[in-house]
């Protein structure tokens, strides 16, 4: 289930390309990304830095990508996109595959919502969604992505 899945993704994001080449530009691109440490931390605990990982399995709708980003974040995404007039092309579901778009995602996510939050708020809300940081089931959470930030130090 999980290779068909990302089986069509990628054929998703083909079709939606003209050429090959235009597949690749993006990929370099990627080299490109500053990551700070609270994402470093996050892509570890969330996919274990696997940019095709499929999670939540069990629900209808599955978390794709290096963040385990669901449908509803990305329709998040460009919802903050028109309140903030962004001239730029929406995010689509089968971004979530990219590493690059993925961190927009986030980025975009954060610095809308959270603007001052703490990185255990910004963490909790990732994983347990807009009251995330009230909910005592994303504090096992916070411990994993705080263990990966102080690894990283």
């Amino acid at each position: 289930m999980k290779k068909y899945i990302i089986s069509i993704l990628v054929c998703l994001t083909f079709f939606q390309t003209k050429s090959i080449e235009a597949i690749k530009i993006p990929i370099v691109k990627q080299i490109e990304i500053k990551e700070e440490p609270l994402i470093k931390a996050l892509m570890k605990v969330e996919s274990n830095n696997d940019s095709l990982a499929v999670g939540d399995t069990h629900l209808t709708e599955f978390s794709i990508g290096i963040l385990q980003i669901r449908p509803i974040m990305v329709d998040e995404c460009n919802r903050i996109l028109k309140l903030l007039k962004k001239d730029r092309p929406k995010f689509k579901y089968s971004d979530r595959i990219s590493k690059r778009k993925s961190i927009e995602m986030f980025k975009l996510w954060r610095d809308y919502h959270h603007k001052g939050s703490s990185e255990e708020v910004v963490a909790r809300n990732w994983n347990g969604g807009t009251y995330g940081y009230k909910n005592s089931k994303t504090k096992k959470y916070w411990k994993k992505v705080l263990y990966e930030l102080q690894r990283s130090i």
